[in-house]
């Protein structure tokens, strides 16, 4: 090189006139010693593609090709053969109901109420029309009796089935349960024929049936039942030796039946003479009471029983509080023309021909109602008491139906067991304004009930459900119905 030229790297300068640096182009210089061999450098562009080759030979067959799409249907054949047939389609929608037809002619009623046939129509027939003998003027079934003792109640149905309720301790009720007590109306098992019921104020009950037998079931302590041991019976048991009955009553602890023949047997406790054998000997069966005939009801107390004679008297036995009669019946003094009869716990009643009421024994509480408390005997009138249908004698408290169909109480009036709204002791006959058309009355112990031709109404204590269908922790101040009597 010279001042005017140098090399820079491997290019070549020179220096022009005004001084400045220029470079040759295309100028190699002579061949450096080989260096050492470089990495390699990024692949360089594609290149031209080169033009197309002649053609090969041809290739194998491809595959079968897609269907053509289907051509036009040929024309209609000649028609085959009818086929068989087929099956039967669907139903098809129905179509609207059309007008109502005439009515046709009414049909026949067969039978009238009162004929003595019983026809489809009619729940009885007892050829006859008249109310109050357990098929009515229209030939329902009417209820014929109530029965109140001293925590459980009974009604008679025409039909002759009973149904019971309140408490049931001792099997009571005759429904073959063993719950102590039920508030509702419980139908006795196995008793369609009955005609009369009566209900004890210690635990048990009797019924006297259409064949003239009787059956009891509740307690039998003593015998009281009439089946010869002592054994509780929840359903009924029949009395042994028993025939003809028309009417049956009972007491605390024992039980009387009259026989059509006017004679009376009676079975159960005996400690007061209350059976009327002459003895005091409890009987475990029916025995015969002496020398008394010509009985036309009879009537059981706590320990006392009075049967009224058809002449119209009075005969008692066993004793109450006021008096002993003994075991052997002995006649009621001052007493004549009854008509019916009430046996009370400690005392009894009279209604005489004309309606006027003769009461006589325990007088706490006025139950005797002659306006005072005294023990009476012989019998004494109850104060205005002057149209008396039907008496029921209580614990302590009496109740007679009269005979414009109301109801009048006295006694002892606490739990509001006279049914007229009031806990006051009366001590003359009050009529209660709550109840109406009565035709029958029962008093218990703290509690009554009323009959009418289609239904049973009962007031007072209702510890045990004797008010079935109420609250059993209350008092019921007014007469409630007790349902379900008439209508299953």
């Amino acid at each position: 090189a010279s001042p005017d030229h140098e090399w820079l790297g491997t290019q070549l300068r020179f220096r022009n006139a005004d001084g400045q640096w220029g470079e040759y182009t295309n100028l190699r210089g002579p061949a450096g010693p080989q260096g050492a061999q470089g990495d390699r450098g990024p692949a360089g562009a594609q290149g031209v593609a080169g033009e197309r080759g002649a053609a090969g030979p041809r290739g194998l067959a491809g595959a079968p090709g897609a269907a053509g799409e289907r051509g036009p249907a040929g024309a209609t054949g000649p028609a085959g053969p009818t086929g068989p047939a087929g099956e039967r389609g669907p139903q098809g929608i129905q179509g609207e109901t059309g007008p109502q037809g005439e009515r046709g002619p009414a049909g026949q009623v067969t039978g009238s109420c009162g004929d003595g046939v019983k026809a489809a129509w009619e729940e009885c027939d007892d050829n006859n029309t008249a109310d109050d003998d357990g098929c009515s003027s229209q030939c329902k079934a009417e209820l014929l009796k109530v029965s109140a003792g001293s925590e459980h109640a009974c009604a008679l149905r025409g039909d002759g089935r009973i149904f019971c309720w309140g408490a049931n301790g001792s099997g009571q009720l005759g429904d073959g349960g063993t719950a102590s007590s039920r508030n509702y109306s419980s139908r006795v098992k196995g008793i369609t024929t009955a005609v009369d019921v009566s209900t004890s104020s210690y635990g048990h009950t009797c019924a006297a049936l259409a064949d003239g037998t009787v059956k009891c079931w509740g307690d039998n302590g003593s015998g009281r039942l009439g089946d010869g041991t002592s054994t509780r019976r929840t359903l009924p048991v029949t009395v042994t030796g028993l025939t003809g009955v028309t009417q049956i009553t009972v007491g605390n602890e024992h039980s009387c039946a009259r026989l059509s023949n006017g004679t009376l047997k009676c079975w159960g406790t005996n400690g007061s003479g209350q059976l009327g054998d002459g003895s005091q000997t409890n009987r475990r069966t029916p025995v015969a009471v002496n020398a008394l005939t010509g009985v036309a009801e009879v009537g059981a107390g706590s320990r006392h029983s009075c049967a009224l004679k058809a002449d119209g008297t009075v005969w008692c036995w066993g004793r109450d509080s006021a008096r002993n009669y003994g075991s052997n019946a002995s006649q009621i003094a001052g007493l004549a023309n009854v008509t019916s009869l009430a046996v009370g716990h400690e005392h009894s009643c009279a209604r005489r021909t004309g309606g006027t009421v003769q009461c006589w024994g325990h007088g706490g509480s006025g139950r005797l109602g002659d306006n005072s408390t005294s023990s009476r005997y012989p019998p004494v009138l109850v104060t205005n008491m002057v149209n008396a249908e039907h008496v029921s004698a209580g614990w302590y408290h009496t109740c007679v139906t009269m005979t414009d169909k109301r109801l009048s109480c006295w006694g002892q009036g606490s739990d509001y067991r006279q049914l007229n709204g009031s806990t006051s002791e009366r001590r003359i006959p009050y009529t209660s304004n709550y109840v109406s058309g009565v035709l029958g009355v029962a008093a218990g112990n703290n509690f009554s009930c009323v009959r009418t031709a289609t239904e049973v109404l009962c007031g007072g204590r209702n510890n045990a459900g004797q008010i079935a269908g109420s609250d059993t922790t209350s008092y019921v101040t007014r007469p409630k119905r007790i349902s379900d009597l008439v209508s299953r």
